[in-house]
């Protein structure tokens, strides 16, 4: 198992389930009631459920979902329309994971910013 590989393998790995999910639409639709519902729920099996955001977003934009709507934070994010692959800390804040955003910017010729 390379460096990378355990660095990045946190308790996730262990998890029977994990839901990675866009938001809009998807996973900030439906009712306020059916929305806190599904919230509950993986708050309440986070033993046992991981979670990962999927989304164009940017991760100001997670942190401020996460800390001031109500919303569970996730365990890693794939954001900025792919360009941002980060781990979600305890705290709330989203550490970008260089090693893994790194092949994506060669990839993309480094046009993230575009």
């Amino acid at each position: 198992m390379n460096q990378l590989t355990t660095d990045i393998q946190p308790d996730i790995a262990r998890k029977p389930f994990v839901l990675a999910t866009d938001l809009d639409g998807t996973f900030l639709g439906g009712s306020d009631a059916d929305r806190k519902a599904l919230y509950d729920w993986i708050e309440a099996n986070r033993d046992s459920v991981g979670l990962v955001f999927v989304t164009g977003r940017d991760p100001e934009f997670i942190v401020e979902l996460t800390s001031r709507q109500g919303v569970p934070r996730p365990e890693f994010v794939v954001g900025d329309i792919g360009t941002t692959i980060a781990r979600v800390t305890a705290e709330g804040h989203v550490e970008p994971i260089p090693d893994l955003e790194h092949d994506i910017a060669v990839a993309w010729g480094d046009s993230g910013d575009r």
